[in-house]
C-alpha cells in the first residue's frame, strides 16, 4: 500500500497516527536490524533480545528524526537501531541490570514463529505491528504521547514542558503505562 512512498513520507504519516506507516517502515528496515544485531551479544540474551532493541531503535528514529537536519533517514534510522543495541549490550553487563532475556519474547508471546523466507518476512513484518500496537493499545492520548516521547529518549522535564504538566505527572503517567503495558503480559521495563 505504501510501497511506493519515501521513508521521509511514511515517517510523516505516523506522526500522523497511521501504525500502517510503521508497518512499512519496518518491512523496509527489518533485514537491517538484523544485521547490526548480529555483530552484539547481550550476556544473559539471545538474538531475538537484541532485534527487539534494534526495533525500539527505528522507533527512536522515526520519532525524532528531524527533516531539517538534512540527515538521509536512512542514516539516522542506522544509526539509532545501533545505539539502542549498544544500550542495551552495555546495560546487560552492568551488576544492577536485569539481563533482558527475563522478559518475554515477543514472538512466543504472539505465538509466532520466524523463519527465513517470504512468508517468514511477511510474518515478521506483522510482528513489528502487532508489537507496537500492543504495547500501545489501551493508553490514554497523553500515556501515548508520554511513552512515545520517553521511548524517543525525551526527559521527564522535556515532556512535562511538551505536554502541559509537571515532572510528577510524567513519572505517574508512565508508571501507569507500565502497568498497563505488564497486565498484557510483555515484560518492559521503562
Amino acid at each position: 500500500m505504501f510501497e511506493n512512498l519515501t521513508d521521509i513520507e511514511l515517517v510523516a504519516l505516523h506522526r500522523e497516527g497511521n501504525i500502517d506507516a510503521f508497518d512499512s517502515i519496518y518491512k523496509r528496515y527489518n533485514k537491517l536490524i538484523k544485521k547490526i544485531s548480529r555483530s552484539y551479544f547481550l550476556v544473559g540474551g539471545d538474538s531475538d533480545d537484541v532485534e527487539q532493541e534494534g526495533l525500539l531503535g527505528l522507533l527512536r528514529a522515526v520519532n525524532t528524526y528531524d527533516l531539517s537536519k538534512n540527515v538521509p533517514f536512512s542514516s539516522f534510522a542506522a544509526m539509532c537501531i545501533d545505539s539502542s543495541i549498544k544500550t542495551a549490550v552495555r546495560l546487560s553487563r552492568g551488576k544492577n541490570q536485569t539481563p533482558l532475556n527475563d522478559a518475554e519474547m515477543i514472538s512466543e508471546k504472539l505465538a509466532l514463529s520466524i523463519v527465513s523466507d517470504p512468508e517468514a518476512d511477511f510474518i515478521e513484518s506483522e510482528t513489528g505491528k502487532e508489537f507496537v500496537d500492543k504495547i500501545f493499545d489501551g493508553l490514554s492520548d497523553t500515556e501515548r504521547k508520554i511513552l512515545n516521547m520517553y521511548i524517543s529518549g525525551y526527559k521527564y522535564k522535556e515532556i512535562a514542558d511538551e505536554v502541559g504538566t509537571d515532572n510528577k505527572s510524567v513519572d505517574n503517567a508512565l508508571q501507569r503505562c507500565r502497568k498497563k503495558i505488564m497486565e498484557k503480559g510483555i515484560k518492559w521495563h521503562i
